[in-house]
């Protein structure tokens, strides 16, 4: 598959530690005219100060921000960002985080139908104590959730760019309009023991 083409279109991946695992979340930003270093630096400082303002509370302290890389998906011009957050910035509930695997979805809503218009990310560092014996989270916790991720998309709107959900088919995007969090405990494999990032 021929790698992403679209100059309007930057990927973020947000790195986390825990552990000895590097679990990532990953978000597509795009704006009217083709990116700039200056849009990958300012894109990069956006996403840190949301997980410092917004996500972070609602994550466990056993799980911490470590890197934000910004990729501009242009093969002749492939701009890069990385920011290095050193310390890490570790979430802000004091509490053990579930297991690997366990998660909460946020879904990414464009105001069309179907699957290819939709996207979502993986939220890392549920606290245990944030779940019931129905698999089922605890409405404070989904709430948080989702005003982080509303923030976000104002936050990246604030700033004159859109988030997005990527198309790889044909590197086009849809716009991404608002989020929903459902409170029900979700799974990503990819984060179990010895299957990957």
């Amino acid at each position: 598959m021929p790698s992403p083409n679209n100059p309007r279109v930057a990927r973020v991946a947000m790195l986390f530690q825990r552990d000895t695992r590097t679990f990532v979340n990953t978000f597509h930003v795009v704006k009217p005219t083709a990116m700039t270093s200056a849009d990958l630096i300012n894109i990069a400082g956006i996403f840190s100060s949301w997980w410092n303002a917004s996500y972070r509370g609602y994550s466990s302290n056993l799980v911490a921000l470590k890197q934000i890389q910004v990729r501009k998906y242009d093969p002749s011009d492939p701009l890069a960002y990385d920011l290095d957050v050193s310390p890490p910035s570790a979430g802000s509930q004091v509490a053990n985080p579930d297991t690997g695997a366990t998660t909460q979805t946020a879904s990414w809503r464009t105001g069309l139908a179907g699957r290819k218009y939709r996207g979502r990310f993986y939220a890392v560092g549920l606290p245990e104590v944030a779940t019931n014996n129905d698999d089922s989270v605890i409405s404070t916790e989904t709430a948080q959730l989702s005003n982080a991720a509303l923030s976000l998309i104002a936050s990246v709107i604030a700033a004159s760019f859109q988030l997005a959900v990527f198309h790889k088919s044909d590197n086009t995007f849809t716009q991404i309009a608002t989020v929903i969090v459902e409170n029900l405990i979700d799974s990503q494999r990819r984060r179990l023991a010895n299957r990957g990032a």
